[in-house]
């Protein structure tokens, strides 16, 4: 078995370009998480939105935006549930939007 002696791969100082930040987020809801509000009125004021008979953390949605637009050299969103819960963002087409700009 041949050993290889360019470890420049396995050494991520010598690669500056990709070194960066790597923020992650994990939305959260009323089914997930005890201490969530009772009553829909008080959600609002948790920055909790109700929808489904579900109040749900809009702060990813908020994260997901702020991560955009903080981006500076690549966007990588990896999220099986990315869209699951849009029904509920008031203001639906932010996401969308936000990854447009950007890209263009």
């Amino acid at each position: 078995m041949t050993k290889s002696h360019d470890d420049s791969l396995l050494i991520i100082d010598r690669i500056p370009d990709i070194i960066g930040i790597t923020d992650v987020f994990r939305s959260i809801d009323s089914n997930s998480v005890k201490g969530f509000p009772k009553d829909p009125k008080d959600a609002t004021s948790r920055n909790l939105v109700c929808g489904k008979n579900v109040l749900i953390d809009m702060s990813i949605h908020t994260a997901y935006v702020k991560a955009i637009r903080a981006a500076q050299h690549f966007i990588y969103i990896e999220n099986q549930y990315f869209l699951g819960s849009s029904h509920n963002w008031t203001n639906h087409r932010d996401l969308g939007e936000e990854l447009t700009f950007r890209v263009n």
